[in-house]
């Protein structure tokens, strides 16, 4: 079971996978607005944590 990476832009909300990004070879960049901040996206439903 293999989980893509998945990330989305802080500024114009576009989704990327991180395929794409080595792809463009932008290094971390949004590819249609060129922001440099992305926000990694939980791809799983579940968190665990340990109740203290």
């Amino acid at each position: 079971m293999t989980k893509e990476i998945v990330y989305k832009c802080a500024r114009c909300g576009a989704i990327i996978k991180k395929e794409d990004l080595e792809k463009l070879k932008l290094g971390v960049r949004c590819p249609r607005c060129y922001y440099r901040i992305l926000y990694k996206i939980r791809t799983s439903g579940r968190v665990y944590f340990k109740a203290v």
